[in-house]
């Protein structure tokens, strides 16, 4: 699993361009490519006025020159550079095919891998080429040569650092194509609603027009056979928290029928990957049923929790949302439980007691929880 950070300390600019009229195979308007070509060489240009370089350094020396990079950095995005110069390389042989012979040569590339004739490496420069041509035929955007690299770091499981407006959707398209062409699918996992429909209806042009499948997670869509249909296309968008409880809930699963997602996932780009890691991972997944509570025990532990004081009896880590109990709470507890073992295998209590000063110290009413209709109803901070 590998992702996007929010924060890019690079000089780069989304590869946005917009194209003039229609477009399809050889019949483009090729001044218009061409001189989309020249701007971007331009840009670069800058990029390596920025970086205090000449014209003939490579683009690995570039972002060594800028960001201070390790000497095995460096020999990583040499690699990557020698990769884009093929690619660019294919460009005006792509640009020929009419849209049928691109598709084609999508789908041959696709039973190529499956039939372990050629390995997601050997085809990556034509996968990311064909990318390429198939994003500015159908949205008009195409990518710049940084974010190829990018597309090489997420294939890699590397996480890929770009701030907002820096392309990191247009970035994603190279590496989820590409892996996608296994057959297992692939999951591009975003922060909400919103940006999931946005992203499946915007990009998945580019994966619709090579022969692809997109599926999108919606969490208004709750019937099992939308949302197994969605995992088994070739391209998943959804929310971190649909799946994680789609997971949960097919763990659950007590027949075959309720399960949704594959029964492997090969392939998963986080966006906004320091959000959905850290941020709301500290917000737990919870599903709540009907079960028989042991009430009594409920009750016991909340008034032991009451007597027992913080930094004595137990510690608390806010950031972690844990507690622990010390060698004289855990004393204590046994004490009042009438000597009873805390970690007893048939009657355990630690559970209840941790739960019980969680409940006192870490929720509190009307922030991390509100009473409605006599139920309580967990806030979901993010």
């Amino acid at each position: 699993m590998i992702g996007f950070l929010n924060v890019f300390t690079g000089f780069v600019r989304p590869g946005v361009v917009r194209r003039a009229g229609s477009r399809s195979g050889c019949l483009h308007d090729r001044r218009f490519r061409g001189r989309v070509r020249v701007e971007m060489g331009l840009l670069d240009g800058v990029k390596k006025a920025v970086a205090g370089v000449s014209d003939e350094s490579s683009g690995s020396e570039v972002f060594a020159s800028t960001l201070g990079l390790s000497a095995d950095a460096q020999k990583i995005l040499e690699g990557y550079q020698a990769r884009v110069v093929k690619i660019n390389a294919l460009e005006d042989k792509v640009e020929s095919l009419d849209d049928d012979e691109l598709k084609a040569r999508a789908s041959a590339l696709k039973e190529m891998v499956q039939a372990g004739e050629s390995s997601l490496d050997d085809v990556l420069e034509e996968g990311f080429a064909l990318v390429r041509e198939a994003a500015f035929r159908t949205i008009g955007l195409r990518h710049y040569d940084v974010q190829l690299m990018g597309g090489m770091a997420l294939h890699d499981g590397k996480i890929a650092e770009m701030a907002t407006g820096e392309g990191k959707t247009l970035v994603a398209t190279l590496a989820a194509f590409l892996n996608a062409l296994e057959g297992k699918g692939v999951c591009i996992v975003t922060v909400n609603d919103y940006l999931a429909k946005r992203d499946a209806d915007q990009m998945g042009k580019i994966f619709r027009f090579l022969g692809l499948s997109v599926g999108l997670i919606q969490s208004d869509v709750a019937e099992p056979i939308k949302r197994r249909d969605a995992y088994a296309c070739d391209i998943t968008y959804v929310t971190n928290s649909e799946l994680g409880f789609d997971y949960l809930r097919d763990n659950l699963a007590m027949q075959a029928s309720e399960i949704v997602m594959r029964s492997r996932k090969s392939y998963c780009i986080l966006d906004e990957a320091d959000s959905i890691l850290i941020d709301e991972a500290r917000t737990p997944l919870i599903i709540s049923g009907k079960v028989d509570a042991p009430t009594k025990k409920y009750q016991a532990a909340d008034k032991i929790a009451n007597f027992l004081e913080k930094d004595v009896h137990y510690t608390v880590a806010e950031k972690e949302q844990s507690v622990i109990l010390t060698e004289q709470g855990q004393r204590d507890c046994e004490q009042a439980l009438g000597g009873r073992d805390l970690f007893g295998l048939k009657d355990p209590w630690i559970n209840f007691i941790i739960n019980a000063i969680k409940a006192r110290e870490l929720f509190i009413k009307d922030t991390n929880y509100i009473i409605e209709d006599g139920e309580v109803v967990i806030v979901d901070e993010f």
